[in-house]
């Protein structure tokens, strides 16, 4: 049967879930929210405009102008932007849940769910996926990357490809400096401090900026493997 395929991604062996939403970020799987009761959810349409005599935003809404049923164990593929909520916070709350439940031909910018009260924030235990998908990208045979490429990896999935070096670093450095191996278990290999380690601003490229394992990661070495995974496909 289909359904002994679709299991959640915090229970995939040789494979952690934050590995799983990079790849659904990067458009290499899908992943989905299985919806757990049956439900009804209506839209209503916003629109700002400016007051032509004040000059001030106003917000008009129009409620109800769609709605949508939702049936138990229903699927519901998850957007790009949903996949980075989840990648940032480990969860979809409940001012997010449009990214969500909007239906392919509402806009999320222009309508919100008109009731959130009878909805739950989405966690990362509720997210599945097609274990058949797993192999067609080849993540049970893909070897572990080192902590600190894992580390830039992770930083650009949530940050963008177009992100600075800079930023790439300080956010790696603030999952460090906040120990949280929980959601980033990389953070336990990388460090950030010591004597033989200077900051980012140093302009010297061949400094040692961070060190993973206790081996030195330089500035010219970072920068030229954040450049090779932006390009990573």
């Amino acid at each position: 049967m289909e359904a002994d395929y679709i299991k959640p991604i915090t229970t995939i062996k040789n494979s952690n879930y934050f590995d799983l939403l990079v790849k659904g970020i990067a458009g290499e799987l899908e992943l989905y929210y299985a919806v757990k009761d049956d439900i009804d959810i209506s839209f209503d349409y916003i629109e700002e405009h400016i007051c032509p005599e004040t000059q001030q935003s106003q917000i008009s809404v129009e409620e109800g102008v769609a709605s949508h049923k939702y049936m138990r164990e229903d699927r519901i593929p998850l957007s790009h932007e949903a996949l980075k909520e989840l990648a940032l916070h480990r969860v979809i709350g409940l001012q997010k849940l449009i990214l969500v439940y909007i239906p392919f031909d509402l806009d999320t910018h222009n309508h919100r769910i008109s009731s959130i009260e009878k909805l739950s924030p989405i966690q990362i235990e509720d997210i599945y996926i097609d274990t058949r998908a797993i192999k067609n990208v080849g993540i049970e045979e893909e070897s572990d990357p080192s902590p600190h490429i894992t580390a830039i990896r992770s930083a650009i999935a949530v940050l963008g490809k177009r992100v600075k070096n800079e930023k790439i670093y300080n956010w790696i450095k603030s999952q460090v400096q906040e120990k949280n191996s929980t959601q980033y278990p990389f953070v336990d290999d990388l460090k950030f401090s010591g004597s033989d380690i200077s900051p980012y601003s140093i302009t010297v490229q061949s400094v040692t900026i961070f060190t993973y394992l206790d081996k030195p990661v330089s500035k010219q070495r970072f920068q030229d493997i954040c450049s090779e995974e932006r390009h990573r496909k």
